[in-house]
């Protein structure tokens, strides 16, 4: 079974989803914010 099956309907839809929040480890968190300072992005 794909990981998306277990996703509600809501979090799938195209037409306003409803927002998924995800808990980032530590080590993902900076691989993200590293990523996004190469990209000359702002973080949050």
């Amino acid at each position: 079974m794909d990981a998306v099956d277990h996703l509600w309907n809501e979090v799938k839809r195209f037409d306003n989803p409803h927002e998924y929040y995800v808990d980032l480890t530590r080590p993902l968190w900076e691989i993200k914010q590293d990523m996004l300072r190469k990209a000359g992005a702002k973080s949050k």
